[in-house]
């Protein structure tokens, strides 16, 4: 059995073969990079990370603004700690059994929580435009609806003309968070990681915040 087991270790070893291991415990990550006032998008419910940001900021002035497709139970837990400001997400609630409505995030808005809405399509649009370099994206997802009213009041939604001829277009503001919480299928010890839905909110998500690279 003990030689099997060394068998086994030696097939599953990841070898570093560029840079330097990026490896550190959860509590070390959260501690080094999630920092307070920070803009955090969550991409498909991080609920590890969350637990571990609950457990470091609790009873602090975190003031987050969090975004993400849906503000799920991992997004509740935050919000019912009191950590998050602003809430910029296409639903908030809850998915289990089915979706309904959260109480916590009821009780968020009686408590001065903020929340952007958004459509789904238009998030990820708004985190293409960002991991791209780009200040805009353009989209038909809103058009006619309050969602586009709203966002066109606080500034991150306008209406033009297109160029080529074909009437009305809206245009959303990227997206950039200060930094981006998502899992991976795998990652080697050097960070290079697979995200899970790729390419879509995870990837994007990645290269829009301010510490991806939009060029890679």
């Amino acid at each position: 059995m003990e030689d099997l087991r060394k068998i086994f270790e030696k097939y599953f070893e990841l070898k570093l073969n560029e840079g330097e291991s990026k490896v550190v415990s959860l509590k070390e990550a959260v501690r080094e990079y999630v920092k307070p006032g920070m803009h955090v998008y969550f991409a498909y419910s991080p609920f590890g990370a969350v637990h571990e940001i609950v457990r470091q900021f609790h009873g602090h002035d975190a003031n987050f603004t969090v975004s993400c497709l849906g503000a799920l139970e991992n997004i509740n837990m935050l919000i019912s700690a009191g950590l998050v400001k602003r809430l910029v997400c296409g639903y908030a609630g809850l998915a289990f059994p089915s979706p309904v409505i959260s109480g916590v995030i009821q009780r968020g808005l009686q408590e001065g929580l903020e929340i952007e809405n958004w459509s789904f399509l238009t998030m990820v649009q708004r985190l293409i435009a960002g991991a791209l370099g780009l200040p805009f994206m353009p989209t038909v997802s809103l058009k006619g609806s309050s969602i586009a009213e709203e966002n066109e009041k606080g500034g991150d939604y306008k209406k033009t003309q297109d160029p080529f001829g074909n009437g009305e277009i809206g245009l959303v503001k990227a997206l950039k968070p200060d930094i981006t919480i998502m899992h991976a299928y795998c990652a080697d010890p050097a960070g290079n990681a697979i995200p899970m839905l790729c390419p879509a909110e995870e990837a994007y998500g990645a290269f829009a915040s301010k510490e991806g690279d939009p060029q890679r």
